[in-house]
């Protein structure tokens, strides 16, 4: 050991001379007469960041965090690399092309980035999201790009032609389907709120007025109802949504209400537990829904493509809904660490129905 130590000692002094070369290849020396050497570990991650190796400088800093998770200098390497793990992935925009089939699924697609009133705060990314969802839809699960309803900035109108109202369920997703045959996909990013007095969440049109929400916004309850009177009746096999939105008020451009806190509310509708829906969500109570600006992506949004990604990459075709999710809220690689790494906040993404509903079909 005292050996090893003053090996240690000289390849740092090698390191803080400017002989990193040296310094490199004797930390590998120690690491391989000792495993277990956390120091020397943290040292070669140091250096492989310090050379752009991602692949590397994870690997040898996720083994001395496993033999020293209190030290701060450890974390902090572990912290860097990870972050430029994740930043040196290929980009999520261009999806890869598999064999998946599924010609008589029906998807809506929505981003609403900009809104008529200027108090509320723009979705930076959200059209972005809804544009690239709409390729990974058509080369990696399979659908016709003919059965994507896509809508940017959708107004209430637009909500209510799509999905129905309180009185009606039968608008355009209903004509689209095919009764027996038709697996349903939703996804929307943009912002939620949550009307103040009910406690009720809300998906928020372009034409929204925040302070009303209960009268301008588009109710999430009713959603949820009419997706469930919809699939029932059109006897769906499969029905799937993602939202990439908070309904706490919060916002990255700061809150949607004026003079009000975040409120916490919760989606807890009975339809989720029909054995034909699943429902993913970005984050849960009164939190916010994260961006990912290098990714040009929410947060939420990057990781449900990236672990589509890799699954197609793999050539995996048999994905459920649960195995994506536990991509998304792995706790040390994918959404809640980058966003407390990004953001020093708490994002806790949701899965609420049926894990096992198959995304891909052959």
């Amino acid at each position: 050991p005292d050996s090893l130590n003053m090996r240690y000692n000289l390849a740092l002094a090698q390191y803080n001379a400017g002989n990193k070369s040296q310094a490199q290849q004797e930390f590998l020396e120690i690491v391989n007469l000792n495993p277990q050497d956390a120091g020397a570990l943290n040292a070669l991650a140091v250096i492989y960041l310090e050379q752009n190796d991602a692949t590397k400088a994870l690997e040898f800093a996720r083994s001395a965090i496993e033999l020293d998770p209190g030290n701060p200098h450890v974390t902090d390497t572990y912290a860097k690399a990870e972050i430029m793990a994740i930043a040196m992935n290929p980009s999520v925009h261009n999806p890869p092309k598999t064999l998946a089939w599924n010609p008589d699924a029906i998807a809506v697609v929505i981003g609403n980035r900009d809104y008529e009133n200027k108090d509320i705060p723009s979705v930076d990314f959200a059209i972005n999201d809804s544009a690239t969802v709409k390729k990974y839809l058509v080369n990696v699960l399979g659908f016709k790009p003919g059965n994507i309803i896509y809508v940017e900035n959708a107004s209430k109108a637009k909500f209510e032609s799509i999905f129905g109202n309180r009185d009606s369920h039968k608008a355009r997703l209903y004509s689209y389907l095919k009764k027996g045959k038709s697996d349903i996909f939703v996804f929307y990013s943009g912002h939620g709120a949550p009307d103040i007095d009910s406690r009720r969440g809300y998906f928020v049109p372009s034409d929204a007025e925040a302070n009303i929400i209960a009268i301008t916004g588009y109710s999430l309850d009713t959603f949820l109802d009419n997706i469930t009177k919809i699939s029932e009746e059109m006897e769906s096999p499969n029905v799937t949504v993602v939202i990439d939105a908070c309904f706490s008020g919060a916002t990255e451009g700061g809150l949607i209400m004026k003079n009000a806190s975040p409120i916490t509310i919760e989606i807890n509708n009975p339809i989720l537990k029909s054995e034909n829906i699943v429902l993913m969500t970005a984050a849960s109570g009164s939190e916010l829904s994260s961006w990912y600006p290098e990714q040009e992506h929410g947060l939420f949004t990057y990781f449900f493509l990236k672990a589509l990604r890799d699954r197609a990459n793999q050539g995996d075709l048999n994905i459920t809904a649960g195995e994506i999710f536990a991509s998304i809220e792995d706790k040390t690689e994918g959404l809640p660490y980058l966003a407390r790494r990004l953001y020093q906040r708490i994002q806790t993404p949701q899965i609420q129905g049926n894990k096992e509903i198959r995304l891909i079909k052959q």
